[in-house]
């Protein structure tokens, strides 16, 4: 990959997040913190560069929205893998392009994650490059 692959995980479920954590380092990305609620993941934010995060969109008390304004506020360019939960709506197609965030409904495959991860990352590439 041509652009760095600093990956933060935010996953309130510690056997989804071992296993997104697997997959990803898998493929050659680094995982520089595994965050398991929205505090944990705004002190990953003030202690590493991120590149690509991949956020819960079900965290509780609307951590999920917290977490993605803060990592626009700090890097504007890294893309956003939204998790979907059974039950939670899909955040608006508007919302997702100005967060440059991809939506990934559960449950998904390691197949659908990774291509959804590696398309964020082109997607970012491509924009930083431009």
């Amino acid at each position: 990959m041509s652009c760095n692959t600093n990956v933060l995980i935010v996953e309130a479920d510690n056997t989804s997040a071992s296993q997104i954590e697997e997959y990803i380092k898998n493929e050659g990305y680094k995982v520089v913190s595994v965050a398991s609620n929205g505090m944990a993941a705004l002190q990953a934010l003030s202690s590493f560069s991120i590149d690509l995060a991949i956020i819960d969109y079900g965290l509780p008390d609307s951590w999920s929205e917290t977490v993605m304004h803060a990592l626009r506020k700090k890097q504007l360019t890294a893309p956003i893998v939204l998790l979907g939960k059974p039950g939670i709506g899909k955040p608006n197609q508007l919302r997702l392009k100005n967060n440059r965030a991809f939506y990934l409904p559960r449950p998904f495959s390691r197949s659908e994650l990774l291509e959804t991860a590696a398309k964020a990352v082109k997607t970012n590439c491509a924009h930083t490059n431009s």
